[in-house]
């Protein structure tokens, strides 16, 4: 009876069928990472690209703008220290001390620049302490340039000179050598430093000054 009920009950054709479909997986072989790998960094410094003869040929150019620098600011020192008052002390910043030639001398006393005292100037020409002081001198910068043997007339030439420069050398030839060199390159000055005095009086207030 029941086989019979169920084989004649009528089939609802209208009956809407839902179909559900499952939600497809991504794929997830288009979103994967690409991790690229790089070779270490080698911590070995490369060469470098200059050589020692191009090295050396920038430092003796470097060492030739240097001077012409050092040069043109003594001549605008002198200008100064000309037309500046007589009180007034002209102070210039130090410079290095370049060797005038590529022979290396003994040793390179250092500059005075402003060369205003007389233990300034001693110290310039005895910077360096020598167990023999009968070396020769090439004096580029003083009252009388030129080369001179011992310190008894590089003192006195270079004393009160701004920018009073002397090199000391073994041998005469090395001296006589670097001066040339230097005169010829432009860089040999004679350097006149004039003093004015004038005498003051009440007249005119101006000229001198009292504390306050």
């Amino acid at each position: 009876m029941f086989a019979t009920d169920l084989a004649q009950t009528p089939t609802n054709t209208n009956q809407t069928t839902h179909i559900r479909q499952r939600p497809t997986k991504p794929d997830c072989s288009l979103s994967r990472t690409i991790i690229m790998s790089f070779p270490p960094q080698s911590n070995v410094p490369s060469e470098s690209p200059l050589s020692d003869g191009s090295l050396a040929v920038c430092v003796r150019d470097l060492c030739d703008v240097l001077q012409r620098v050092h040069l043109v600011a003594n001549r605008l020192n002198c200008v100064i220290c000309a037309s500046a008052d007589p009180s007034a002390r002209v102070i210039i910043p130090p410079r290095p001390t370049v060797p005038v030639d590529e022979i290396a001398p003994d040793s390179v006393a250092p500059d005075s620049d402003n060369g205003m005292s007389d233990s300034e100037a001693s110290f310039v020409a005895t910077g360096y302490p020598d167990s023999n002081p009968e070396k020769w001198y090439c004096v580029t910068v003083g009252r009388v340039p030129g080369v001179f043997h011992g310190l008894s007339e590089v003192t006195p030439n270079i004393n009160r000179i701004p920018g009073g420069q002397a090199t000391k050398w073994k041998t005469r030839a090395e001296a006589e050598e670097a001066f040339f060199h230097a005169l010829d390159r432009g860089m040999v000055e004679k350097v006149v430093v004039e003093t004015r005095r004038t005498t003051l009086d009440r007249s005119d207030r101006s000229q001198y000054s009292l504390a306050a």
